[in-house]
């Protein structure tokens, strides 16, 4: 079974402080806290339209665009949605995630346990965007099941993106 997510406004939605925090769990160096929160702190920019230039103002949440850094952060920013598991074959599940697109797959017996571990994997990835303020793409969302041999009494019945309280 597979679950495909994916997250609007990725870059955009990033919070220094749960950056950091993530930082500190992974057990990075506090000298790379000082150094994210340095590069994170004091944004500003203004707006320049149709011969209009806005005051500055300042940036409080997101990574910058165009920053070599971007990408890196962003994958430890959200590591928390990644199944515990380490890549092997011998896993029930895994995750494999780019930026804001995440898939989880799950090795099951049968459908029942199928739609109860995806049940709880969508559980979990709704709780992790309600912390981290991520939006998930209901459009986007995909649950794929595939079954060793045709069986028409293996119907799921789960359906419904991991619903957030932000959903655009």
């Amino acid at each position: 079974m597979g679950i495909f997510l994916d997250i609007k406004v990725a870059y955009p939605l990033v919070h220094k402080d749960r950056l950091i925090y993530t930082l500190e769990r992974k057990g990075c160096p506090p000298y790379w806290h000082l150094y994210i929160n340095s590069f994170l702190s004091d944004r500003r920019t203004s707006l320049n339209l149709n011969k209009f230039l806005s005051q500055k103002f300042q940036i409080p949440n997101g990574l910058p665009q165009g920053s070599p850094l971007l990408i890196t952060l962003y994958l430890l920013y959200n590591s928390g949605l990644i199944l515990p598991s380490r890549p092997s074959l011998n896993k029930d599940t895994i995750s494999l995630v780019y930026i804001g697109d995440i898939t989880h797959l799950l090795a099951v017996p049968d459908i029942q346990h199928g739609e109860d571990t995806a049940r709880e994997v969508m559980d979990r990835s709704r709780n992790w965007g309600l912390r981290y303020s991520a939006i998930f793409d209901e459009k986007k969302l995909t649950l794929l099941c595939l079954q060793t041999r045709n069986n028409p009494q293996t119907k799921s019945k789960l359906q419904g993106p991991p619903s957030s309280s932000r959903t655009k």
